[in-house]
Formats: C-alpha cells, structure tokens, sequence
C-alpha cells in the first residue's frame, strides 16, 4: 500500500475506495485494513475462516445459512406461516360479516313486528267484526 499526495491509502491493485474492515481495535478504533475479496473484514479480522461446507465443524447444514436446502425449509417455513395469518384474517373478517349480517336482520325483524295469527284468534277476530253488523259471513 502506498500514500498518495492527498493523504488517500491506495493498495497495489485497488483504488482509493476499496472496503476496509472496520472492525473495532483494542484501541478503540477502527481496522485500516482491506477487506478479503468478497468479505467483510480483512484476513486479520476473520475474513479468511472457512464458511460454510469448508468450515471444519460443519456436519449436515440443515440450519446453516450456506446450505440451499435450510434456505429453501426456512423459505416454506415462512410461506406457511404467511398463508396461516392471511387465512386467520380471511376467517375474522368473514366471522365479522356474518355477526353484522345477523345483527341487520334482527334489527329488520324487530322493524317488521311480524304477527303470527292461529286458528283461534282468527275465529276470535272475525267474530267481532262480524256481531256489529247483523251479516252471516262464515268463518274460515
């Protein structure tokens, strides 16, 4: 790495602007370093330990998040649980409807004051309209 005349930390192959670490120093600051390739931090900071398949404590990655296999379990986990909300939601608001449906039509019932006649009070009721006036109209 060489200076340049502004101050500017330029590497062999890099430009002015390439990535630095950045990882916290015992000093407190920050690591001047460049990064791996492809990493975050420089080789210093862990930017060259193994990840994934090559890291030596790997067995079957089921959890790893190199594995295509966890990504694609953890992507259906998520799926279903999208679908499961949506369908609660979708239930909640059918159940609110059909509470609001059954609420008007009791209001419109109430409205309506619906009488049932039966046999009796009919006989009953033409019977009074029939005694003012002398007719001999049969009752049903």
């Amino acid at each position: 790495m060489e200076a340049t005349d502004t101050g500017e930390i330029v590497s062999k192959f890099g430009s002015p602007h390439a990535q630095r670490c950045g990882a916290k120093t015992r000093a407190g600051g920050m690591c001047r370093n460049l990064s791996v390739r492809d990493m975050k931090r420089c080789r210093m900071h862990g930017g060259k330990s193994p990840k994934g398949f090559t890291h030596p404590n790997y067995t079957h990655g089921c959890y790893s998040k190199h594995c295509l296999l966890g990504m694609l379990n953890r992507a259906a986990y998520r799926d279903a649980q999208r679908r499961e909300e949506r369908q609660r939601r979708i239930d909640l608001i059918l159940e609110r409807e059909k509470a609001a449906r059954a609420a008007k039509a009791a209001r419109q019932a109430k409205r309506r004051k619906v009488v049932v006649w039966d046999a009796d009070a009919l006989k009953r009721l033409f019977a009074v309209m029939n005694a003012g006036k002398g007719s001999t109209l049969s009752t049903p």
